[in-house]
């Protein structure tokens, strides 16, 4: 059975794919670390894998949408705001909001919402802590009462079917939120916490997107429509230029590529390296081929896979974005050796 290549947060925290900002489920093969939550490094896939599951957004689309009063679900099905390969800051908890603490979250139509921090804990040096929107809005920046305050945001809009919103995080809250004091939490706040891991931003995304579906949802869902129907001509022009590429593209032409350049230094450092010569000795090999055939292409991507296997099994480095460089840099290379078929091969290998 072919590994599912799913990134940290799985997705499920703002609705249609279920795939934005958090999760319930665990990550493929226990992977969700605190590195992971901090670099908040989710990505959702391949070449042409990626051409057809990438649909998430950065941290400045998201502040798009927050501040756009006709931002459509679509646009905020996004991934939390993320710096993939960026190295992450670990707070420490002085710099962290205590349990209790309120911050009111600008929507993006101009209103405000509420988040209330029940929990707070360190996991692997990495300062988190727990988000717990409330179904409240407001007009004007007055934090409500504590009832409203500890009411849950139940969500049923779209594809969700009455799941209690909550995320961990391991940044402070952005400056455009507001901080109102702090409320004495009930005991029985504990059952509430979660494991899912986003943003604060997708907290308020999350309660406005919900608002529209219980208020608002013959036109959220008409914009919906709408962006789906842009997304599908971007990828259709994508995969056009991609498919020209891939036409083009030779084994000599990726003999000088610099693979995973992107790469944090600080973080994939010890990896980059080794990583970049499986890739290139692969390349190799099959140049030096008298005649590429199948099998013998097979046999030299099974090498390949086998190689970061063992890479991985001693450092235990490759995740969600380092799996989908590998896998995309190894499909390139097949496609290359006009071999593309067997890219799909490299889920029967892989351990990671």
């Amino acid at each position: 059975m072919a590994k599912q290549r799913l990134g940290p947060f799985d997705g499920q925290q703002a609705g249609l794919p279920k795939a934005a900002a958090g999760c319930r489920s665990p990550c493929v093969e226990g992977k969700h670390t605190a590195r992971e939550t901090a670099a908040g490094t989710r990505r959702v896939a391949g070449t042409p894998r990626k051409m057809k599951r990438k649909f998430g957004l950065d941290k400045t689309s998201v502040m798009l949408c927050l501040n756009s009063a006709s931002a459509s679900v679509s646009e905020s099905l996004c991934s939390p705001p993320t710096h993939p390969m960026s190295k992450p800051r670990k707070y420490t908890e002085a710099e962290m909001p205590s349990p209790g603490s309120v911050f009111l979250a600008p929507l993006g139509d101009g209103r405000f919402g509420a988040i209330v921090v029940l929990a707070r804990k360190t996991e692997c040096g990495y300062c988190m802590v727990y988000l717990a929107p409330s179904p409240w809005i407001g007009a004007t920046a007055v934090r409500p009462s504590k009832d409203e305050l500890l009411k849950p945001l139940i969500l049923t809009h779209h594809s969700w079917e009455k799941v209690e919103a909550g995320v961990w995080t391991a940044f402070p809250p952005p400056d455009s939120f507001i901080s109102t004091g702090a409320i004495e939490l009930p005991r029985s706040v504990e059952q509430r916490v979660g494991s899912s891991s986003s943003s604060w931003e997708s907290c308020s995304i999350q309660i406005l997107i919900q608002w529209r579906w219980d208020n608002d949802r013959e036109r959220l869902l008409l914009e919906d429509a709408e962006h789906a129907k842009q997304e599908a001509e971007e990828r259709r022009q994508q995969a056009a230029k991609h498919a020209e590429m891939l036409k083009t593209i030779t084994l000599e032409s990726l003999k000088e590529r610099r693979w995973f350049e992107h790469w944090n230094e600080d973080l994939d450092g010890p990896y980059m390296e080794p990583s970049q010569s499986i890739i290139s000795s692969l390349i190799r090999s099959l140049s030096d081929l008298p005649k590429i055939t199948s099998t013998a292409a097979r046999r030299e991507l099974k090498k390949a896979v086998l190689a970061f296997n063992q890479l991985d099994e001693s450092t235990q480095f490759i995740e969600t974005t380092h799996r989908e460089d590998i896998c995309d840099a190894l499909e390139l290379v097949m496609f290359a050796a006009r071999q593309p078929t067997l890219a799909s091969a490299i889920d029967e290998w892989r351990d990671w």
